[in-house]
């Protein structure tokens, strides 16, 4: 990506090491900063237990970062091929993902299904993705925040 403001189509407004530096307080503060994206990867297929909120969403921030490299490399090279190839690898690990945040606020992961409901379906998951888990143990298992202590 170029600097911003030099005229290129793909500068970037917000460089990703200031995106980095901004979130800097949520990631881990040993070992790799990749670490919250090859967690979720490694338990691709995981549907049992809780995920926490920074689990969660510093995943959705990674896959966000990856697609936007995806599509400027795509649009330089002139095809669309890199977007729909990521967007297939990380599908199951993002319905895994998304299932474990679910059960960390108590509900099943069947609720990811209200997303289907035209306009208000994915803002109520939405909110059930943003509120803080449970902060004992629930019938998914223990809290994730007191395990990563």
């Amino acid at each position: 990506l170029s600097q911003p403001g030099s005229g290129s189509p793909y500068s970037c407004a917000l460089p990703i090491p200031f995106l980095l530096h901004m979130f800097s307080s949520t990631l881990p503060k040993k070992g790799n900063r990749m670490e919250w994206y090859t967690a979720v990867l490694k338990k691709y297929v995981e549907f049992q237990g809780r995920a926490r909120r920074k689990e969660y969403w510093m995943f959705i921030l990674f896959n966000i970062l990856a697609s936007i490299i995806c599509g400027v490399i795509d649009g330089i090279l002139g095809i669309m091929l890199l977007v729909p190839l990521y967007s297939l690898a990380v599908l199951l690990p993002s319905i895994a993902v998304c299932i474990r945040r679910l059960h960390d606020t108590n509900r099943s992961g069947w609720w990811i299904l209200i997303s289907l409901v035209p306009f208000v379906g994915s803002i109520i998951l939405l909110i059930f993705l943003c509120i803080e888990g449970d902060a004992g143990d629930n019938r998914f298992g223990p809290n994730p925040k007191l395990a990563a202590a």
